[in-house]
């Protein structure tokens, strides 16, 4: 083989193997925004606090760590929560080992206590 030849030939193997580095990287890519949608209502769910949903009629649900959550933040909700028939004053800090109470892959139904006035006063997971 002459000098030309091999140069061509190693170009060649040079662009076909740019060429599929190029279309694994667009398929990568793919697959990181497909996991990005995917995981994002979940990782929302994470976030997901009693306080935005105060006041709504409809049946909603929490899992535990959400409820743990909700605990944790009580005293800047401003609202009485009650787990399983043990009420947790919004005024009073919870203890850490009140949290460990709460199970964690349990679902809780959430229903809500209002005043007079309609303002919720206390809610209650069971």
């Amino acid at each position: 083989m002459d000098n030309s030849t091999k140069s061509m030939l190693w170009l060649a193997v040079q662009l076909f193997l740019f060429g599929t580095a190029c279309l694994a990287a667009l398929y990568l890519s793919g697959g990181i925004q497909k996991v990005n949608q995917l995981s994002e209502p979940v990782m929302q769910g994470q976030k997901q606090s009693v306080q935005q949903y105060i006041g709504i009629s409809e049946p909603l649900t929490y899992t535990g760590a959400q409820v743990r959550q909700s605990i944790a933040q009580i005293q800047e909700i401003g609202v009485d929560m009650q787990i399983d028939h043990v009420l947790y004053p919004h005024a009073v800090k919870p203890e850490p080992s009140a949290l460990l109470r709460i199970e964690v892959n349990r679902t809780y139904q959430v229903t809500y206590q209002t005043n007079p006035q309609g303002e919720v006063v206390t809610i209650l997971f069971s």
